[in-house]
């Protein structure tokens, strides 16, 4: 009897759409992914995310990489609090703000498409509920406020 050898097997998932120049030169970023990291043995398949599932991705990173920031200031950022609140709250808020960005900037994505989408909805959410809650609470807040203008 042959004893049969098991392949490793791997799955790999793409969102980028493989432009012309990859196709026609390399196959396809699955080509050039399997052939840079792939050995003798394996078996690899491809699954490739719809464009339409991008944006809930994009959401999903949103909640992922930046929920904590979003969270750190209250629900309603138009409710005037006491101003110690409000100093501790954006004491709160600039503190997962540091720490998301420092794990975010080595990230990368690719796609621009994506990467802009993606800047855009983070600062259009960040700057929204900031600005609000800034514009109704930095009166109390003392010399060492910053200008949101």
């Amino acid at each position: 009897m042959v004893e049969q050898q098991k392949k490793k097997r791997f799955a790999l998932f793409l969102i980028k759409c493989d432009s012309e120049f990859v196709k026609k030169v390399n196959g396809g970023y699955f080509n050039i992914f399997v052939s840079t990291c792939g050995e003798d043995g394996e078996q690899w398949d491809l699954f490739r995310v719809h464009e339409a599932n991008v944006n809930q991705y994009a959401e999903k990173f949103e909640k992922l990489a930046w929920g904590k920031v979003l969270t750190s200031l209250p629900e309603n950022p138009a409710e005037k609090i006491k101003p110690e609140i409000a100093k501790e709250l954006f004491a709160s808020f600039n503190e997962e703000l540091e720490a998301a960005y420092r794990k975010q900037i080595s990230w990368v994505i690719p796609d621009p498409k994506l990467r802009d989408q993606t800047k855009i909805l983070l600062s259009q959410t960040l700057m929204l509920v900031c600005t609000e809650f800034y514009e109704i609470n930095r009166f109390g807040l003392g010399e060492n406020t910053f200008n949101a203008r």
